[in-house]
């Protein structure tokens, strides 16, 4: 059953800035992905003042500092959140492989099959690999995936992971990323450059 959460007298939503657009959010109640992320300004009736809360792609809900806000429409991008297409089928993988240049022991196989829907159109996978001992913490999912390409989704925070790695697919390379979080396009037939979100 859905919640929902109304706004005491006195407050009123003054701007709605969600992408894709819509004016509610839903969590997922298993992961707490929510459906749109973005802010929602609160303005105080009485003294005008506004508050903006902050949605972002993991769920966290926050009240963001007025200073620190962008303008409308100029979200800056980077390497955390990245999106590539992956020009082949991908239904029957095998492996997802994270690779680990640096630190090959600690190499990790993922049974991509077992984190595929049954509908074989969904993937996702997200979990913390332990690497030279320090956490390492990503999701990889995918927006779109058919029997002629897949949309992957990558998420990769930098205050959560700080050695360089490669994402393959069946010993196909996906993705490279630096120990700094910059991206390079897979050498995989098919493969599109990553583009930051």
């Amino acid at each position: 059953n859905n919640q929902i959460f109304n706004l005491t007298s006195g407050v009123s939503i003054s701007n709605i800035n969600l992408n894709p657009a819509g004016a509610d959010i839903l969590f997922a109640r298993v992961t707490g992905a929510p459906s749109r992320t973005g802010t929602i300004e609160i303005l105080h009736n009485i003294s005008q003042e506004t508050i903006s809360i902050i949605i972002d792609q993991a769920g966290q809900v926050g009240i963001a500092p007025q200073d620190s806000l962008p303008p409308l429409n100029t979200r800056a991008v980077d390497s955390r959140h990245v999106h590539f297409i992956y020009n082949q089928n991908v239904q029957n993988a095998v492996t997802l492989t994270l690779v680990w240049p640096d630190y090959p022991a600690d190499n990790q196989s993922i049974s991509f099959q077992s984190y595929l829907n049954p509908a074989k159109d969904d993937f996702d996978w997200a979990g913390t690999v332990i690497v030279n001992n320090q956490p390492q913490v990503l999701r990889i999912h995918t927006h779109s995936l058919s029997g002629v390409a897949a949309q992957f989704s990558i998420t990769r925070d930098q205050r959560y992971n700080n050695v360089a790695m490669q994402i393959n697919l069946d010993g196909q390379n996906l993705i490279n990323y630096s120990a700094i979080g910059a991206t390079t396009q897979g050498s995989a037939p098919g493969v599109i450059a990553p583009e930051p979100q």
